[in-house]
């Protein structure tokens, strides 16, 4: 019988990022055991961590992200037969090492592309866009993690199309641009050299820009603008303000609209669940590679 599930990515950017880095990150993020909080009594811990290699280099990293409910033990329980306070005595057969409302979470790292894809459909174990992207910054922000690899930017991937909406929108008046220097290689190069020249010139890591079209006009988006565009999509955001078609005011953006996410489908019968998420995983990744 046909089960579906859907997958969310988030893009992770090293400076630098020789051979292995990233694999090297994840793993001794792993080996940290750090549980992080990620909403309300809601944690994450990494529980499983692999990383696949083929001739003898790292291609991808796989896993799986736990969440469970961390209660604040100096709060106090209720019992739901006498409906009273929980006495300490019947509080102290709970062992402080375990925790309720588990969940699982696979997820895949496509190291060329540097995106990590994961489950975010909630019966699956899933983790929404925002909550994996809050956990990876907060476990990266690790004192050791950043003296040994810096600070990782993290940034959810937005939805495919709100790029090609912004890009295509003939009717905008205000364009904000932040973007954050993304990995070589990530872009045709051609594309990037201006780019990474301004910001290495001035010791800089990011970029903000913003662009408001003349009185009674609307902004025509150079060339250079929509490359800027482009990076920014996965590696920053981009805000737009114009008119719709109806000349009402109207605004669009990669950062507080729709992220990405990938439908897929799993049938018991002929694979695992874990196999038809990593296909899954892997074509998504794929698409982000050939941009």
């Amino acid at each position: 019988m046909q089960q579906v599930f859907e997958i969310g990515g988030v893009n992770v950017v090293l400076h630098p990022h020789p051979p292995g880095q990233y694999e090297k990150l994840f793993r001794d993020a792993y080996k940290l055991k750090k549980r992080v909080r990620i909403h309300g009594d809601r944690h994450a811990l990494m529980t499983q961590f692999k990383a696949l290699k083929r001739d003898g280099v790292s291609h991808a990293l796989e896993g799986e992200i736990s969440t469970f409910s961390h209660l604040d033990p100096s709060l106090p329980w209720i019992n739901l037969e006498t409906e009273d306070s929980a006495s300490d005595d019947e509080l102290s057969d709970i062992p402080e090492h375990l925790r309720p409302n588990l969940r699982r979470c696979s997820f895949y790292f496509d190291v060329a592309s540097h995106k990590i894809f994961f489950v975010t459909t909630a019966r699956k174990g899933g983790i929404s866009p925002k909550l994996m992207a809050k956990y990876l910054s907060d476990l990266f922000m690790d004192a050791d993690l950043v003296e040994q690899f810096g600070v990782p930017k993290v940034t959810v991937l937005p939805d495919r199309e709100a790029v090609s909406k912004i890009l295509a929108w003939k009717k905008i008046r205000r364009l904000i641009i932040h973007a954050v220097k993304p990995n070589p290689g990530d872009y045709d190069l051609a594309d990037l050299a201006e780019f990474e020249e301004s910001l290495g010139d001035q010791n800089a890591d990011q970029l903000n820009v913003e662009l408001v079209a003349e009185r009674s006009k609307y902004l025509d988006l150079n060339e250079k603008t929509q490359t800027l565009v482009a990076i920014a999509a996965d590696n920053g955001y981009v805000e737009a303000k114009g008119h719709d078609i109806q000349g009402s005011p109207t605004e669009k953006s990669t950062k507080s609209g729709k992220p990405f996410a990938e439908r897929g489908d799993f049938y018991p019968e002929s694979e695992t669940y874990w196999d038809a998420f990593k296909r899954v995983a892997q074509t998504a990744a794929m698409k982000f590679r050939t941009r």
